[in-house]
């Protein structure tokens, strides 16, 4: 038995993803990212599988967080994930708030689903809550601006992409932010 579970556990294989998102209260315009790493069971063995990213209107910056995981979960199912577990790392606490209403609604909650309903999230609970990838992901909250660098790039490229809305300009500026990180860029997408 033992030896069946070490088996399992040679080449275990997570993926590790920072979201973030910013908001500009001025015109509404929020950028969100998505930062995917793969990780083995060997915590020195990370790489960088995916960029994901994109610009939306969005009503505040609680919202424009939650979207920024909303999005990333839709792009994870459009993609073929062969990893068994999932972390999502997000340093908005109102964002875990939304996704507990999501996965597990519970009627003594009444204050958080009215939230959801007052920023019209519902449609987007939902589809989370029916996704076939859920059963692999585990969502965790981090600090924010706690020099974790999954965390600080997600936030630099959804700031490139509430300012920005042309993608040519979006790879230039995501250029200049990879000279002064050694993470790698794979792939840059939108939704």
């Amino acid at each position: 038995r033992s030896l069946a579970f070490r088996k399992k556990r040679i080449g275990f294989i997570m993926l590790v993803i920072y979201t973030d998102a910013s908001y500009n209260t001025e015109n509404g315009n929020a950028g969100w990212a998505s930062i995917i790493f793969k990780q083995t069971d060997d915590p020195k063995d990370v790489t960088l599988k995916y960029v994901f990213g994109g610009r939306f209107k969005c009503c505040d910056s609680n919202v424009a967080e939650f979207m920024a995981i909303y999005f990333t979960i839709r792009r994870l199912e459009m993609c073929s994930i062969q990893e068994t577990d999932i972390n999502i790392m997000t340093d908005s606490l109102n964002s875990i708030e939304f996704l507990a209403v999501c996965i597990s609604p519970n009627p003594r909650n009444l204050r958080k689903w009215y939230l959801v309903k007052k920023n019209k999230i519902e449609k987007e609970c939902d589809e989370i809550s029916h996704s076939p990838i859920l059963n692999k992901i585990k969502f965790k909250h981090i600090m924010g601006h706690s020099n974790i660098e999954g965390n600080i790039f997600a936030d630099a490229i959804s700031k490139l992409y509430m300012k920005l809305h042309h993608q040519n300009v979006i790879k230039q500026k995501i250029e200049k932010i990879k000279r002064f990180s050694p993470l790698p860029l794979i792939t840059i997408s939108s939704i």
